[in-house]
């Protein structure tokens, strides 16, 4: 008996001092959580205009530049694969890999390179056997648009040598605190549509882009000319984009953590409650056993 209660008394530790971890990182989560999704939040209506930009010179420039058609013979398609360099963050990248493995069913594995940009991302590209050009596992802030240039140019300059018919974005789009949903998205060669819905996916987790969305388009008259107009805007205009998705991931990482270290003290708080109940349950049983063999034997010795 006194074993069973040093044992449970041993779990009760154990539990404890895993749920004091848990509440630290879960306490550090909440702060680096609304602070990305603070900068996210913040990105938005630059990203925004940057989009609606991007949209309406595509439906008029189509053939003018050529970020706005896939390359003549090009054969690979090019995607970059967001995830987070930690674990501890529930199904995030649980729901990256699931959303990656429907991309592949409907696209030829064989010719689609990847650039990884966290860990989480470079480890299944290589578990399913992925060409990766590039990865970058130390974009962890991404404070700024020029953090995030090495990127943007890499993406730029590869679909410059006229390799890719076009290159995808697998990321996370941030909704709320308690919702953020994985998508695929085309992000070059620029495409109206493509644009549109991405539009409309940042929409859905801000009513001011919703009103912003509403208001009536401008029109854009290029001068000198359209080329050279487009070869110095259509580029920075991209650069936001890439940041843009890289903000959203990253705010979308830390909720979808903070969460998890929640559920885990959550747990953990509820197993210390069984374990204690089951203690004091033992230890009672304990006592009334010595106190029953103590009876016992003072009514023998009385006997005798």
């Amino acid at each position: 008996m006194a074993g069973g209660l040093k044992i449970i008394k041993s779990k009760i530790k154990s539990v404890g001092s895993i749920r004091k971890i848990t509440r630290t990182m879960e306490m550090i989560s909440v702060s680096k959580m609304k602070k990305a999704v603070q900068q996210t939040l913040s990105v938005r209506p630059y990203a925004v205009h940057a989009l609606e930009l991007i949209e309406s010179i595509s439906k008029e420039t189509i053939d003018v530049h050529p970020l706005f058609v896939s390359p003549k013979g090009a054969t690979k398609e090019l995607l970059i694969l967001v995830s987070s360099n930690k674990g501890l963050c529930g199904s995030y990248n649980t729901n990256i890999s699931r959303a990656l493995s429907q991309f592949l069913a409907s696209h030829d594995k064989e010719s689609l390179d990847v650039i990884a940009i966290g860990k989480f991302s470079e480890k299944v590209a290589r578990r399913l056997k992925l060409n990766i050009v590039a990865s970058f596992i130390d974009l962890e802030n991404y404070t700024s648009v020029d953090d995030t240039r090495a990127l943007s140019h890499f993406v730029l300059e590869q679909f410059a040598t006229g390799t890719y018919t076009s290159v995808f974005a697998l990321f996370t789009n941030y909704v709320k605190a308690s919702t953020y949903k994985p998508i695929i998205r085309q992000t070059l060669p620029v495409v109206a549509k493509t644009f549109e819905n991405l539009l409309e996916e940042i929409a859905e987790g801000s009513e001011e882009v919703k009103e912003e969305l509403e208001k009536p388009k401008p029109l854009y008259t290029f001068e000198p000319s359209a080329s050279k107009i487009l070869s110095t805007v259509v580029p920075q205009l991209l650069h936001v984009v890439f940041h843009q998705i890289l903000t959203e991931s990253h705010a979308s990482e830390h909720s979808a953590r903070m969460f998890a270290m929640k559920q885990a003290t959550d747990a953990a708080t509820d197993m210390l409650k069984g374990l204690k109940l089951k203690y004091n349950r033992v230890r009672q049983d304990a006592v009334t056993q010595e106190i029953a063999e103590i009876s016992s034997g003072a009514v023998a010795l009385s006997a005798s």
